[in-house]
């Protein structure tokens, strides 16, 4: 088998995922005080990435601890919202796509290659993407549901680092 994997974030898509998410969301006129709060608790983290400013976490380490923070913005969500939620995201994501990604993605495809889309971005927004790339299989971040209402209280595992070539091998 022939397997061509793309990465999502900084590769298909340039910009911060998290940061446009949250830009989205307000948007799309979702509550106001949620986007503060996530807003609010992501600002110190942004700042110190952003400047380089040392701190006794890794890099993998501050963008799980991003991640976990921006959660927070889907507490009593039903999973049908949110999935309505990245679809828009979604459609707004597309014009931000790489080209040159996008033409090789096609290329490949063409010459029968298996492709991957492998982020630890949501993976249900990465299907929204790889549905309409043609892309053959999607491996993200998947999301807790418990009675279809996102459950925070499980640990999400987030797909970076070493567990994106355990997935791949997978």
């Amino acid at each position: 088998m022939k397997l061509a994997i793309f990465d999502f974030d900084g590769t298909l898509f340039c910009k911060d995922t998290l940061l446009f998410l949250l830009n989205q969301w307000k948007k799309q006129k979702k509550s106001r005080l949620r986007y503060l709060r996530v807003y609010g608790s992501l600002i110190p983290l942004s700042i110190q990435y952003k400047l380089g400013i040392k701190s006794n976490l890794s890099k993998e380490e501050m963008k799980l601890l991003a991640v976990s923070k921006f959660n927070n913005i889907f507490i009593d969500m039903t999973e049908q919202q949110i999935k309505e939620y990245f679809y828009e995201c979604s459609i707004e994501i597309k014009e931000y796509l790489n080209k040159s990604i996008i033409t090789e993605v096609e290329k490949v495809r063409r010459l029968g290659y298996h492709t991957v889309l492998l982020s630890g971005s949501y993976e249900q927004l990465l299907k929204y993407i790889g549905d309409d790339l043609g892309i053959d299989t999607v491996i993200g971040t998947k999301m807790n549901f418990g009675n279809e209402v996102f459950d925070n209280n499980k640990e999400v595992q987030i797909i970076s680092g070493s567990l994106k070539l355990e997935k791949i091998n997978k």
